[in-house]
């Protein structure tokens, strides 16, 4: 997308500053809607005025580096970028005059660029003075001084700079509930100047109570009866009070009073308890629980998580904690077979007092016929898991999750999970909720310790603004049901080498069978392997590995990339030149292309690699720290996966006095030689059709072929496809129909 906002300190000429983003998304439906990276991966200005022709052209284009120098760069590449197929808007801010654009698009008019692609977007002046692009909906537009529309997060930094500024606050670091208060009056007022006015020596509070009043909470009146009960008066095991004692526990909280009003130690039912952050709801349970094994000695302890890294965690605590009580404590956490580090003994279960396990370790245990060793359950204790899913990641917008009569601070669409769960915890009704997560593939919620306990009620979204390119996002709640789930996810891998193919769905025989295992399924396709290394191929290695001293090359850089884990396939393009090519690239600069691997693994691996005073480029950033210290960003991209449709049509041959006949598995053994040769696919390797035809005619039987190809169903055209350096070809198998 190309952004033009005109220069106002230039008068004279019609000279606008211009920005090029790259879009993550983009979809077309009645209207356009897409996602976007919002640091430019090319700034500077565009001078328009009449040629020779007296028509409207781009006469001067500049690009400005990120240290401020302008460097002239060829008028015609604009052109070029504006009608390139890549190239799928041209925005003008809203903020610019429409006066001001007029010659402009007439000469749009005049490249017969799509009417329906040139778009008016509000953008954040705040934002784009610090190069960054930041779309603002009517929700999110804040009036500023001199009344620049602004977004929340300037605004922030405006109001804590003036607050600052005053003396009010000193401290460098603001918490969290301070931080959420200036956002909440920021969204509530969308007026930087009225929310400031609440800070200034005359305020009347009184006068001015739709500014004060942040939220009306009711909290339940405490009897004085369940004030500073003592653990030493309760009915629990002598050993127990030690333990609580050592831990410089002597008079209960509240909650902890009521509980044992209402029969937490006498009666054998459940009990659902509700209490603020550090109200001491975990301590409730394990009074239960822990005075349980202590009087009945085959009555055990059992805390299920949802998560590995939370049964590590409570089982570190509890062993801490009743060391002195000599109680066994084990864990048991579910592990594929391809992750199991040790020999599973199930006997320990007997002997166990406290287990603490996640739903797959038990699922197994109950499945496979084992549920004797667990023995006397006495108490348990249950974690939950809400999931929220969005329609698409937001760029604008904000939404609140209400839990029972009680509603978050507004969370804005570019806060991170710890965001959220800080959020909920706030509330009064909760306590140790994790969240793990983002916009893009959802947050999940995890009720910890005693909000675990019970199945809660979903959570209920409120004042939901969230939007894209201004379309409303829609946010789905997924609440858990206690239980055990039917499915866990593992890996498998064949045990003979070569490129075997695996389609969706074809793995569902159980050649050895595991306890608690009775069915399973491939849900997509299988990564196909290759063949034993040839000396040929040997050789090639050898030869790159050898290139590999030289690391500061293409060469190297590349090598180095095809080197970290579960990178599959990398290329390394370079602009020599010391104007922008054609790809965006920035003069003595490259980029490099990768599938596979992980961020931070591929910007070491760059960063260890290329050299010194190179610019890299791509539509991924990533921080990486040298051994001095300082944090450089590492740009490079991800290979766009292009979906490719093939239609196989067969002629057979029916005829035993022609030839061999077609087999009748023949449709299936095409299907599986297309996916063997596409699975080498390169990056930026075009899809030629002529090229399926060999591997089609190793199948016996195979008279005539046709092959039909494109990037959307139901392909009409033979025509080659032809596919970008920063692109690669991808097949499935529900995308291939063979026909005879």
């Amino acid at each position: 997308i190309i952004v033009l906002d005109r220069n106002r300190d230039i008068k004279k000429e019609l000279l606008f500053n211009i920005n090029f983003f790259y879009l993550k998304s983009f979809k077309k439906k009645r209207f356009f809607t897409f996602s976007y990276i919002n640091e430019p991966f090319f700034r500077g200005t565009v001078i328009f005025g009449l040629d020779f022709k007296n028509k409207m052209r781009p006469l001067n284009l500049s690009k400005i580096e990120k240290d401020g120098t302008v460097i002239p760069v060829d008028p015609l590449l604009f052109k070029r970028f504006l009608l390139s197929e890549k190239n799928k808007f041209i925005a003008f801010s809203s903020q610019t005059p429409i006066d001001d654009t007029s010659p402009v698009r007439e000469m749009l008019n005049n490249f017969r660029f799509e009417k329906d692609k040139i778009i008016n977007l509000t953008i954040c002046n705040s934002c784009l003075e610090r190069h960054k692009f930041t779309l603002l909906n009517e929700n999110l537009k804040i009036k500023s001084y001199k009344n620049q529309i602004i977004c929340a997060e300037c605004a922030y930094d405006i109001v804590l700079r003036r607050i600052k500024f005053a003396g009010l606050i000193s401290q460098e670091k603001i918490s969290l509930k301070l931080k959420n208060f200036f956002t909440h009056m920021i969204l509530k007022f969308k007026d930087v100047k009225k929310v400031l006015s609440a800070f200034q020596v005359n305020f009347d509070p009184y006068k001015n109570r739709d500014i004060t009043l942040y939220d009306i909470e009711k909290a339940p009146p405490v009897s004085s009866k369940y004030i500073n009960q003592n653990f030493e008066n309760i009915n629990i095991p002598t050993s127990f009070k030690r333990v609580l004692s050592g831990l410089k526990l002597s008079a209960m909280l509240p909650i902890q009073s009521m509980a044992i009003q209402n029969g937490l130690l006498t009666k054998r039912s459940n009990l659902l308890v509700m209490a603020p952050t550090s109200g001491g709801k975990t301590l409730v349970g394990e009074l239960a629980g822990i005075s349980r094994v202590l009087n009945e000695k085959d009555a055990k302890m059992l805390y299920l998580v949802p998560i590995v890294a939370l049964a590590n965690i409570r089982t570190e605590e509890f062993k801490k904690k009743y060391k002195t009580l000599k109680l066994r404590i084990i864990k048991r956490i579910g592990e594929s077979l391809f992750e199991k580090k040790e020999e599973d003994n199930l006997q320990d279960l007997i002997n166990a007092d406290i287990i603490i396990a996640t739903y797959e370790a038990i699922d197994y245990i109950l499945r496979s016929g084992h549920k004797e060793l667990l023995g006397n359950i006495g108490t348990i204790i249950i974690d939950e898991i809400q999931t929220l899913t969005f329609s698409d990641a937001p760029d604008a917008g904000s939404f609140e999750l209400v839990f029972g009569a009680e509603t978050t601070v507004p969370i804005l669409f570019s806060e991170a999970d710890i965001d959220v769960e800080n959020a909920l915890n706030n509330l009064s009704g909760l306590s140790a909720v994790s969240v793990s997560g983002d916009f893009s593939t959802g947050f999940v919620i995890t009720f910890a310790g005693a909000d675990g306990e019970t199945t809660h009620p979903a959570l209920t979204i409120s004042n939901n603004t969230l939007e894209i390119t201004s379309s409303p996002i829609t946010i789905d709640v997924e609440e858990t049901v206690k239980g055990f789930p039917p499915f866990v996810d593992t890996l498998f891998q064949a045990e003979e080498t070569g490129p075997t193919v695996a389609n969706t769905g074809s793995l569902t025989a159980i050649e050895t069978p595991q306890g608690g295992v009775t069915q399973l399924t491939n849900p997509q396709d299988a990564e196909i392997g290759s063949n034993i290394e040839t000396d040929a191929e040997l050789k090639q290695r050898r030869k790159e590995l050898l290139q590999r001293s030289g690391t500061a090359t293409v060469e190297g850089i590349r090598n180095a990339l095809l080197d970290v884990v579960d990178v599959n396939q990398a290329l390394v393009i370079e602009n020599t030149a010391l104007i922008v090519d054609a790809g965006g690239r920035p003069g003595k600069s490259f980029e490099s292309v990768v599938e596979g691997g992980a961020d931070q693994d591929i910007a070491d691996a760059i960063w260890a690699s290329k050299p010194a005073g190179i610019e890299t480029f791509g539509s991924v950033s990533v921080p990486v720290v040298d051994s001095q210290g300082f944090i450089h960003t590492i740009n490079f991209s991800r290979a766009t996966e292009i979906d490719i449709w093939m239609i196989v049509n067969i002629t057979p041959n029916t005829d035993p006095a022609e030839g061999p006949l077609y087999p009748i598995d023949g449709d299936q053994q095409v299907e599986d030689v297309v996916l063997a040769f596409a699975q080498d696919f390169r990056i930026g390797q075009d899809v030629v059709v002529n090229q399926f035809f060999t591997p089609i005619n190793t199948i016996g039987g195979v008279i005539g072929i046709e092959i039909l190809v494109g990037t959307s169903p139901a392909p009409t055209m033979s025509d080659n496809i032809a596919i970008d350096v920063t692109e690669r070809a991808v097949f499935d198998s529900a995308r291939i129909t063979v026909n005879s």
